[in-house]
């Protein structure tokens, strides 16, 4: 018989009606399950569109995010583009050889690379576009701002693991930790059929960017 009391005594209460006006809503007796939908907006530290003037600023420009994400398990679907402009260092700009004695080998847009996130075995394919907006000097925008583009100028698809290649070049050394997309003809010939002349593109920053609005650097298909 004490044996069976005791036994009796240890049995686990699965729930109780002891206080029921004092417990709270969850009173660790009774098990819940509840499933909470979660909206959230992320923000990059220092991410703005406001264009950087000088070499020396260059320095102080943020990393951006550049790439497709379309099977993350956790986070789903991520796309970051970059819109930009490159401009001379220095007005008038000209080139170094005469007018006349110019010709086009190539024109390549050259990224620098810091580090990759995602699995760099998944082709990512990056587009080239002309920008139709001009982005404004003293302004800053939001990360999910509309940028319009139109004209493709380059394409290159390419494995992220191939980014910390080195090629050797006469002028520079050893460039490293690029993205190289070369530009199509057609464009490298527009750029060296301008001048520095009153009027013409190169003569001054406010021309320019009337010539000029920038680049819109977008991912396409694949990417991981």
């Amino acid at each position: 018989m004490l044996l069976s009391a005791l036994l009796a005594n240890c049995t686990k209460i699965k729930s109780t009606d002891i206080g029921t006006d004092l417990l709270p809503a969850v009173d660790n007796v009774k098990t819940f399950d509840t499933t909470l939908e979660v909206i959230t907006t992320n923000y990059l530290f220092g991410d703005s569109a406001i264009p950087q003037v000088g070499r020396a600023a260059a320095n102080s420009v943020p990393p951006h995010m550049l790439g497709l994400i379309n099977n993350d398990p956790q986070f789903g679907s991520s796309s970051a583009a970059i819109f930009t402009e490159f401009k001379p260092s220095y007005y008038p700009y000209h080139f170094e050889a005469k007018k006349d004695s110019l010709y086009l080998d190539s024109v390549v847009l050259c990224l620098r690379w810091n580090y990759t996130w995602g699995d760099t075995s998944i082709n990512q394919q990056v587009n080239v576009y002309r920008m139709t907006d001009l982005l404004r000097e003293d302004s800053a925008y939001p990360t999910n701002t509309r940028v319009r583009y139109s004209t493709l100028l380059g394409s290159r698809t390419f494995s992220p693991g191939i980014l910390n290649d080195t090629i050797p070049t006469q002028r520079e050394g050893k460039l490293t930790r690029q993205l190289r997309i070369r530009l199509n003809d057609d464009f490298g010939r527009f750029l060296l059929a301008q001048d520095s002349t009153p009027g013409s593109p190169y003569h001054d920053d406010t021309l320019f960017r009337q010539f000029f609005n920038g680049y819109a650097i977008v991912p396409q298909d694949g990417g991981g």
